[in-house]
């Protein structure tokens, strides 16, 4: 949909076999998204492997995550991701993200521009939530979800943005 060419690996050693096959046939990945989630490597150990593969040729790394949690933030800064974003994702969202995390590491772009770890996105600092409720609070939503997890992620939300939410499955 972003008119990326894409490689999707199931975890950290399909990850690292790609990234070595690349490297192999002297191509390399512009950014990686790796999910905190995984099993049996979780994605802040994925970063570190991958970094002992690449080195400095690591690109940058956006950690995905479905928590907002204080503690993991601090985990994903120590581990130099480039940036976090929370999931659900939307294409905007990660669009934005994208672009400002390669436009910054462009070979065009002063040496000081480096990315500074970013909060995550869907969760700035910002009164989105509050002003949502303050514009539509108690406004009905119809949400069409078939995942039961991004329905009930989406429904929790919507629901602490004020909004009143009527849930189908297709």
């Amino acid at each position: 949909q972003l008119g990326l060419s894409v490689d999707v690996a199931d975890g950290c050693d399909e990850a690292l076999q790609r990234v070595q096959a690349e490297l192999a046939a002297r191509r390399a990945y512009d950014v990686m998204l790796i999910d905190l989630r995984m099993e049996p490597v979780d994605g802040v150990e994925t970063l570190a492997r991958l970094r002992a593969v690449l080195g400095a040729g690591l690109p940058p790394s956006i950690l995905i995550t479905a928590f907002d949690d204080p503690d993991l933030l601090q985990r994903a800064r120590l581990a130099r991701f480039d940036a976090t974003m929370l999931k659900p994702l939307t294409s905007a969202a990660l669009h934005t993200q994208l672009v400002a995390l390669l436009q910054a590491t462009s070979p065009s772009a002063p040496a000081s521009s480096a990315p500074a770890p970013s909060a995550p996105a869907g969760a700035a600092p910002s009164n989105s939530a509050a002003l949502l409720n303050a514009r539509h609070g108690g406004q009905r939503v119809l949400l069409a979800e078939d995942n039961p997890v991004n329905r009930e992620v989406a429904q929790d939300l919507l629901e602490m943005a004020g909004l009143t939410v009527e849930t189908a499955w297709d």
